[in-house]
């Protein structure tokens, strides 16, 4: 009997031995030499005497459940050897002893793919891997048979993984992890399992798992600036007890004016702990905040001035601008204005401020003081427009104070100047009453 691999052509005739029957083997050591007239002589055609195959023909069949496939006829070659001439053969096999030609399964290769899960996942499931197959058989088969030889065409056959064996490890960084064994079904009785073709190398990677990070902002007071503050960082999505923090990042207002609900960026988040490796996240995040109006106080500054003198320029200072701001960033022209006329009498005046206005900016105003003193210097018209105003309502009695320094229209002259100098005063019956602080020369 013969026998062939699945797919294999029938074994080559060349290739198959011969048994020879009927050889001559006569030796005084064995059966007796063959007697002649002359003596024994000893014969043995064993080696000088080969018989080889011109053809076969089997019961068809080229799968594996189908054999052994019968041996049914045989032709021979002439005899052959240095004995051959002595022999005549009737050029057919005998199959008496019931040949027969075995197929048994074929060898199959079979490699997978590199494989991926997410952190934290189960490695994925076996049945749904794809397994690529090497060693069908798609070819057209020779057999000993004449006429049409069978086509094989094996491609579409498949097998599934029944087991995996990889490195062991859980984490992103330490990955990816090579699969180094595998067990595969039989892709049909025609072969055996499949063995584990790790020369592609496949492994296993394990990828992070992505969080969604939110932030919040602070509200903050102007400061001509979209700088902001984050105020929290949150994650969504964290396994477990797993240590994962969101942190760092600048928050950036889309807009330096006051207003509720300012879109603010923040960027630069990323993830810190000692799991972190595990994980990916957003680097950007946007949330909402508010801008209030900035305190700022405008003060009248504090002047002074003598009776009968111009108002000075009133000026004011300016209290909690942002940096790099100042009068210039508000709307209006400053206005200070006083109550005090330059006939006014010694005192205490208000100098207020007003007029301006900005929508990032809460302005108090802070009235200053315009303080009035006595000695202006008096021009004809002001005392002209004195001498109207004074009303003379008594009279100096004798053995009064002389006041001979006491004009008729309100005025004294100073000794010590050439200057004169407006005062007010009241005549009663024993002189002329001077303001409170002055004294008499």
């Amino acid at each position: 009997s013969q026998s062939k691999i699945y797919g294999q052509d029938d074994p080559s005739l060349a290739g198959i031995g011969v048994e020879v029957a009927g050889v001559v083997i006569r030796t005084a050591a064995g059966f007796g030499a063959v007697q002649t007239w002359n003596g024994g002589v000893d014969i043995d055609d064993t080696a000088s005497l080969t018989g080889s195959l011109a053809s076969l023909t089997r019961t068809a069949g080229e799968s594996v459940s189908g054999a052994p496939y019968a041996i049914t006829a045989g032709t021979l070659n002439p005899l052959a050897g240095s004995a051959q001439a002595n022999y005549t053969s009737t050029g057919m096999l005998s199959i008496s002893n019931s040949p027969g030609l075995e197929i048994t399964a074929g060898a199959l290769l079979a490699r997978i793919a590199d494989q991926t899960k997410q952190y934290g996942q189960a490695d994925p499931a076996l049945s749904g891997l794809s397994v690529s197959l090497s060693g069908l058989v798609t070819r057209t088969v020779q057999t000993w048979n004449p006429g049409p030889q069978p086509v094989l065409d094996d491609s579409a056959l498949n097998s599934s993984v029944s087991n995996l064996i990889r490195e062991v490890g859980e984490t992103v960084a330490m990955g990816p992890y090579a699969i180094t064994d595998a067990a595969f079904s039989t892709a049909s009785a025609n072969y055996i399992a499949p063995a584990f073709d790790g020369g592609n190398g496949p492994q296993l990677t394990i990828t992070p798992v992505l969080l969604m990070g939110n932030v919040t902002a602070s509200d903050k007071v102007y400061d001509a600036t979209t700088v902001g503050a984050l105020a929290t960082r949150n994650l969504s999505g964290v396994l477990g007890a797993d240590d994962v923090r969101y942190v760092g990042g600048s928050a950036t207002f889309s807009d330096q004016n006051v207003a509720s609900g300012i879109s603010v960026t923040a960027s630069g988040l990323s993830l810190t702990g000692a799991d972190a490796g595990n994980y990916t996240v957003n680097d950007t995040a946007t949330t909402t905040a508010a801008i209030t109006a900035r305190d700022l106080v405008i003060r009248a500054d504090d002047k002074t001035r003598r009776t009968f003198v111009a108002n000075p320029v009133f000026t004011a200072s300016y209290s909690g601008f942002a940096i790099g701001q100042g009068p210039a960033d508000l709307a209006g022209v400053l206005i200070i204005s006083s109550s005090a006329v330059i006939n006014s009498i010694p005192g205490s005046y208000t100098i207020t401020p007003a007029n301006q206005s900005s929508p990032n900016y809460a302005i108090r105003y802070v009235d200053g003081v315009l303080t009035v003193t006595y000695g202006g210097a008096v021009t004809p018209a002001l005392e002209s427009a004195y001498q109207a105003a004074l009303t003379t309502v008594a009279r100096q009695e004798p053995g009064a104070e002389d006041p001979s320094s006491v004009t008729g229209f309100g005025t004294l002259e100073n000794q010590r100047s050439d200057r004169r100098n407006i005062l007010i005063y009241t005549i009663r019956n024993n002189g002329i009453e001077l303001p409170a602080g002055l004294n008499r020369r």
